[in-house]
């Protein structure tokens, strides 16, 4: 039986997300892809980001934050 994916965290592919590097700099971007994977030890969330993100933008230790949602 598959592990079913539990989190009060509601993502979607195009979301907006702002990647912050440990060195201060901070890319407005967007989630573009959404996979998880499912293995022995549960559930993994991967984001793919779009491409013209490059690894050079993205050092060790970058954090991705999900910009709000204003209210309609």
């Amino acid at each position: 039986m598959p592990v079913m994916w539990k989190s009060d965290l509601e993502i979607r592919r195009e979301e907006k997300i702002q990647l912050r590097t440990p060195d201060g700099n901070i890319l407005d971007t967007y989630i573009g892809s959404i996979e998880r994977a499912y293995g022995t030890s549960g559930v993994r969330l991967t984001i793919g980001l779009p491409a013209n993100i490059t690894k050079q933008d993205v050092p060790e230790g970058t954090e991705i934050w999900l910009v709000a949602q204003q209210a309609p």
